[in-house]
């Protein structure tokens, strides 16, 4: 009976963990293989002090598994002038599916490079200009016990 007790014991505790590695392998696969794209941007507001950027950033996940909940912390460029820092919380993306971040922020003029006012002066004239972030998205792992961070670039 003790031997019984104890083997049992011991196979629920080898499921648990193997449940546990499991997870923790989709997650960690599932975060460290998504892709972030700029699929546009726009200038909806250009004013004489400043203008507003709208930019929609496409999170792709390409596996088999769904991501756990992150948040993203990037700053977007115009050109090789920073404009914005952006932070997005509460982010879930599907096994093989994508989700749509859409962000606007607003361009002080006053507070960029001649870069950025050439960029926008370009935009408002209908050429295209590369917009491009960089930042950090931070994740929980294994039902929230273990933090990680992974670089941004789109």
């Amino acid at each position: 009976m003790v031997k019984t007790r104890a083997l049992v014991i011991a196979a629920i505790m080898l499921s648990v963990l193997s449940y546990a590695a499991y997870t923790y392998y989709a997650e960690y696969e599932s975060i460290s293989r998504l892709e972030f794209e700029v699929i546009d941007a726009r200038l909806p507001r250009i004013g004489t002090t400043s203008a507003e950027l709208e930019l929609q950033v496409l999170v792709n996940n390409p596996t088999g598994h769904s991501t756990p909940i992150f948040s993203m912390e990037y700053d977007v460029y115009l050109g090789d002038g920073r404009v914005a820092s952006v932070s997005a919380q509460e982010i879930k993306v599907p096994a093989q599916s994508s989700s749509l971040q859409t962000r606007t922020v607003t361009i002080q003029y006053s507070e960029v490079a001649g870069s950025v006012i050439d960029a926008v002066t370009r935009a408002a004239r209908g050429e295209e200009i590369e917009v491009t972030l960089n930042g950090t998205m931070n994740v929980r792992f294994l039902f929230a016990i273990i933090h990680a961070s992974f670089p941004i670039h789109g």
